[in-house]
């Protein structure tokens, strides 16, 4: 029987027949079906809003994105989440609630935990790796008449181009990269919302596509019933007098989170045959926060 041929090890994740086009970064979908339609296909869920918050400091660019879909159907669903990230995007919290709750922090996982048969039998949120820039999880509990909300952080370093005598960095956020998008099939967002934190980013000029508007050190963009068609760019004209590092380094200060991020800066144009990095890593403990307290008795 086609059920017999059809062992769907994945739990929901696969999809049998041909693959359909991807769909646009950084606008994540969640298409859901009743948790016991094994087989059926998944419907896509209206997405009622959509909110992007971007702070940079300096080369820096920190994207916070959260969606709110709606279940408008008179059952419970579960979903299959997707999305896609620019390609040397960081992916750094993920997290599902509802409007009238706290959000629950999930974990980002490579794949499949040894000793178990998928991810998601995990309990709690979880979002698994699925190819270069590809995250997909599954989100159980969608009742009927509900909204589902998921926010998404990730980190990027923006690059640095050749403008006119000086230099420019650009921000890009991936609305409008698929097939389904430039033939007009991109989902529609009922509220659609971007603001990027422009305050220490250390520019002498800016330029934003899409009709975003510059209201001193943010760029607003706000659309009711948006179907993004393009990309989000804004370009970061350097000052004059800016001298770029030479590396430039970032410490977390999320709590319970830990992380030293680092990136040489190279000169506009194309790359050197050659880099030369030399990488120093203190593991003698000498920043234990025990040692640094009897060092300050």
């Amino acid at each position: 029987t086609a059920q017999a041929l059809w062992d769907d090890w994945t739990y929901g994740l696969a999809e049998p027949g041909p693959l359909r086009p991807l769909e646009p970064a950084g606008v994540g979908q969640l298409s859901a079906r009743r948790p016991d339609a094994l087989g059926t296909a998944r419907t896509p869920l209206i997405v009622r809003q959509h909110d992007v918050r971007v702070h940079i400091d300096r080369d820096l660019a920190v994207t916070e994105i959260e969606q709110t879909f709606f279940n408008p159907r008179s059952e419970n669903l579960e979903g299959l989440y997707t999305v896609r990230l620019p390609e040397d995007a960081i992916l750094q919290e993920f997290a599902v609630g509802t409007e009238d709750g706290s959000p629950q922090i999930g974990q980002v996982v490579a794949s499949a935990r040894p000793g178990v048969s998928s991810a998601y039998e995990q309990l709690g949120a979880q979002l698994e790796w699925a190819g270069p820039g590809r995250y997909r999880g599954i989100v159980t509990d969608i009742r009927p008449g509900k909204t589902k909300v998921v926010r998404l952080r990730y980190l990027e370093w923006l690059p640095h181009y050749a403008h006119g005598a000086g230099t420019r960095r650009t921000y890009v956020y991936p609305m409008g990269q698929s097939a389904a998008a430039q033939a007009g099939g991109a989902p529609n967002l009922g509220e659609f919302s971007l603001e990027v934190d422009v305050s220490r980013a250390e520019i002498g000029g800016l330029s934003a596509g899409l009709g975003a508007k510059n209201e001193g050190s943010r760029v607003v963009m706000r659309r009711s019933d948006f179907r993004p068609a393009a990309d989000f760019v804004l370009d970061l004209i350097d000052t004059k007098g800016r001298k770029g590092d030479r590396l430039e380094a970032y410490r977390s200060e999320s709590e319970g989170v830990r992380y030293f991020l680092a990136e040489p800066v190279l000169d506009p144009g194309p790359p050197p045959e050659q880099l030369e990095v030399a990488l120093v890593v203190d593991v003698s403990a000498a920043t234990d926060e025990a040692r640094l307290d009897l060092g300050r008795a």
